[in-house]
């Protein structure tokens, strides 16, 4: 099986990505680019985990709260942490639904789904961009005609996902939850994340040109994506994973498995 770009980057990404529901998300914008700041001796990126370290961790009682993840059956499913039980939220047929993520509220899934097929001239990746109710109800697809990659829930309760734009290239949009008042931000960049408090945001943006076509690195920026910064500078692509819960470090990956301060 031959992966697209946006495949191959996806796939650290779904991994990194179970949710629980209720955590905070923030707005949008557009702005200014800042140099790299240089790398601390203190923050060389860590060797990553073996299988053997992960097989040996300790089981994880007290977690609360629900997860949403995708499963090799197609399907969204949503746990409960607590009791264990599996509630199916995803029925469709015809392309695999992944890719979940809680509204603040706790209260809907957006996710994306290969159920739509996208035009896809530059072969990106894009899929189907679908809302969800918790208990299956509601489903309806938000994306604009050429499908999106990596949709997040901002605090406003729009969603943020990236999209083709009329020229061909890739930039970050926002919608309403039904679907109505797409705008494109104006802002180049592909999957995007707010700290805990709202006030920070951090974007994946690719180089163009250069010796590699693909070399995705990890920016910082403010909640409404002014002040851009570039945190990662090395060879190959990183991505962010998510958010330390004080807000100030992330984790990173592939090419990066290190935390990265993001202050």
């Amino acid at each position: 099986m031959i992966l697209k770009p946006a495949e191959i980057r996806g796939l650290g990404l779904t991994i990194l990505g179970l949710l629980v529901a209720g955590i905070p998300l923030c707005g949008c914008g557009s702005g200014g680019v800042s140099p790299t700041p240089p790398l601390l001796s203190s923050e060389t990126p860590a060797a990553p985990a073996s299988v053997s370290q992960l097989s040996a961790a300790p089981t994880v009682s007290d977690l609360a709260g629900r997860f949403a993840y995708g499963t090799d059956d197609g399907h969204i499913w949503v746990v409960d942490a607590a009791t264990g039980q599996r509630t199916q939220v995803t029925h469709g047929r015809g392309g695999t639904d992944f890719d979940p993520h809680w509204s603040p509220d706790g209260k809907r899934l957006v996710f994306r789904t290969e159920r739509f097929h996208a035009p896809d001239p530059t072969s990106t990746g894009y899929n189907g961009i679908f809302v969800i109710n918790a208990d299956g109800t509601g489903e309806h697809p938000v994306n604009p005609p050429g499908g999106g990659l990596f949709p997040e829930w901002a605090p406003d309760g729009r969603i943020v996902f990236s999209s083709p734009r009329p020229d061909q290239t890739e930039g970050l949009f926002a919608v309403r939850p039904d679907g109505t008042h797409l705008q494109n931000l104006q802002i180049y960049a592909e999957h995007v994340g707010w700290n805990p408090t709202a006030t920070e945001s951090l974007l994946d943006r690719n180089k163009i040109g250069g010796p590699q076509k693909w070399n995705w690195d990890i920016w910082r920026a403010d909640a409404h994506f002014n002040n851009l910064v570039q945190l990662t500078d090395a060879p190959g692509d990183d991505s962010f994973g998510g958010w330390s819960p004080d807000g100030k470090q992330s984790s990173s990956t592939p090419s990066e498995t290190a935390t990265v301060r993001s202050g």
